[in-house]
């Protein structure tokens, strides 16, 4: 989905810092402190790390409905940003093999799995976790993520115009980006100034990926993203495959799991960017990856 202005520097949280490293503390019985350390996903090379720009991205010539994004600069929020809700913390439970899964949902012959976890409908944030099959069941691939969640909340409804984030399980097939392939398995384009993602809901190319230049384009430019212009938050992007098959005109186009804003999104779902290279890295289309997304077990 879109995304909107940011206003100036953005940080990630303290709250969310918490969470980057592969070691999550727990409490033992009585109170004692124990450590679990998740299989680790892979780790970004220097090359791909999050290098925050010192240049804004291009600013959009053709629409004024396709907003840019300020690239991340300093380690303070600016002043003009507006607060936000304390970050929910990630799961404190054992990572032993056949543990429940904190989202409900159907994975089919997945053997690669990413979870979703808001803890209301209405929340903006959530929890992202990698899962890996085993014959014992599902275990935790690295740690727990803070993730970014749209303005809406999670939804059932999903629908163009509206910046919920679906609630669903859909496959992880295509990946793309500003920068260069990381090194993912998924099929992967760079993305360019005639790379396109189609809003147009009267188009037969809605929901999908086009290469044109404005003039050749077969939809309404105006009312999609041009990938490029963009900018730095679709340095990295995963298509979460929502209304794709088939396409329904209307209910919506457009979601991502891409690099955060370190704010809510127009309804696709935001990460770190080194921890999205780390998952990148790890898709294995033969493994079927999926994203489930819902609300947290109680």
């Amino acid at each position: 989905m879109r995304i909107r202005r940011v206003g100036g520097a953005v940080a990630v949280s303290a709250a969310f810092l918490a969470l980057a490293g592969t070691v999550i503390a727990v409490s033992g019985p009585g109170g004692r402190s124990a450590v679990e350390t998740p299989a680790a996903l892979p780790q970004p090379t220097p090359a791909t790390a999050y290098q925050p720009s010192t240049s804004a991205p291009a600013t959009p010539s053709r629409t004024a409905r396709r907003p840019t994004t300020s690239a991340p600069a300093g380690t303070s929020r600016a002043a003009t940003s507006a607060p936000h809700p304390s970050a929910p913390t990630a799961s404190a439970r054992p990572a032993t093999a056949g543990i429940p899964l904190p989202v409900a949902g159907t994975v089919g012959n997945a053997q690669q799995l990413i979870t979703v976890a808001a803890p209301s409908a209405s929340s903006t944030q959530a929890i992202v976790q990698a899962w890996s099959k085993t014959s014992a069941g599902w275990t935790r691939t690295g740690p727990g993520l803070p993730a970014w969640l749209g303005y809406g909340g999670m939804t059932d409804n999903a629908r163009e115009g509206f910046n919920g984030t679906p609630v669903g399980s859909f496959a992880l097939t295509q990946a793309f980006g500003n920068n260069a392939d990381p090194g993912t398995a998924l099929p992967y384009f760079q993305s360019g100034p005639d790379d396109w993602w189609s809003g147009d809901s009267a188009s037969p190319t809605y929901n999908t990926h086009q290469r044109c230049t404005p003039a050749s384009c077969h939809f309404r430019t105006d009312l999609s993203e041009n990938l490029h212009d963009i900018g730095w938050v679709y340095g990295y992007a995963v298509v979460i495959d929502y209304n794709t098959a088939p396409v329904v005109a209307g209910k919506g186009s457009a979601f991502f799991l891409h690099v955060t804003q370190d704010k809510p999104t127009e309804g696709c779902v935001s990460v770190p960017q080194a921890d999205l290279v780390r998952i990148l890295r790890w898709l294995d289309p033969k493994a079927h990856p999926r994203i489930l997304m819902g609300i947290a077990r109680s």
